[in-house]
């Protein structure tokens, strides 16, 4: 009976204890970094010498900056390959996949999944690969079929190097989507569909009258998953680009990297980040706040 007090205020504390290497990590390498980051972004450093406050001047500068607007111009191009594209394409193929009783249908699972597991670095290599004029992959294919013509440096000029980069980003996200969508078309009661058959409706109808308001949620996720990807990430630009075509593909957190490793412009780099930052949880924010008012309605 004496030590039943004491024993449950260890079994209180048990809890606690196993969160501790989670909250322990969470203030060292995101809270501490975040904050650090903006307090740099208030500064005008090249990362090794004195540090001098100048307060906002760097966002100033940063809004007054052509070469940013237009990172960040290339960011909304990726968006349609890394967001728009794989979102549609996701749709129809899960919509296949799930309802069409194809036969292998994990197999194709599996097969649209490896991207996600392939490192972004290595995608970015392999495509760097296929993309080359002379010996690659689609240079090759293009021969046999007598496109010779269309074989171009595909990365090395701006005018194609935004979309051939933006193609990779497809490919990568397309499988993530299909596998979401997949998931939430399964979840859907069968008996929806059977009363729609009765009604008359076709496949189509199925799709906008069913399928499609029940994957709202999804839609949201998806939609987060892969604007934060967009905005946040270079791996791809920076591996499979060639030095021509890195300037006409370089996102906002690339043109963060060159400013703070390249440059020398740690604060003025911090500012960019902090601006992405904030773009990423306005984007992440609307896109949730959408997906749980519609599946509320």
């Amino acid at each position: 009976m004496f030590g039943a007090k004491p024993f449950k205020r260890k079994m209180i504390l048990w809890p606690y204890l196993f969160l501790t290497p989670t909250v322990v990590s969470t203030i060292l390498f995101v809270i501490y970094p975040f904050l650090a980051n903006f307090f740099y972004s208030t500064v005008q450093w090249d990362g090794f010498g004195p540090k001098v406050f100048v307060g906002g001047g760097n966002f100033v500068a940063l809004f007054r900056d052509e070469r940013f607007w237009s990172a960040l111009v290339t960011n909304f191009l990726y968006f349609i390959f890394v967001t728009a594209l794989p979102l549609f394409f996701g749709l129809v193929v899960a919509s296949v996949i799930a309802r069409g009783r194809l036969a292998g249908t994990r197999f194709f699972q599996s097969a649209y999944f490896i991207p996600q597991v392939v490192a972004a670095i290595a995608l970015g290599t392999i495509f760097r690969w296929i993309y080359a004029p002379l010996f690659g992959v689609l240079h090759q294919v293009f021969k046999i079929i007598g496109w010779e013509e269309m074989s171009r440096s595909w990365l090395g000029t701006p005018e194609t190097a935004t979309t051939a980069v933006g193609l990779i980003g497809t490919w990568a996200w397309l499988g993530f989507c299909i596998i979401i969508f997949v998931a939430g078309i399964q979840k859907v009661d069968q008996a929806l569909y059977e009363a729609a058959i009765l009604d008359g409706a076709n496949s189509l109808a199925q799709f906008r009258y069913i399928t499609l308001p029940d994957l709202r949620f999804e839609i949201a996720v998806v939609l987060v998953m892969t604007s934060v990807q967009c905005l946040g990430s270079f791996a791809f630009a920076i591996v499979s680009s060639t030095t021509a075509g890195a300037y006409g593909t370089r996102p906002v957190a690339l043109y963060a990297y060159q400013l703070a490793f390249v440059e020398g412009k740690v604060g003025y780099a911090s500012a960019v980040v902090v601006v992405l930052t904030i773009l990423m949880f306005a984007i992440a924010a609307a896109s949730l706040f959408l997906g749980e008012r519609r599946a509320q309605e």
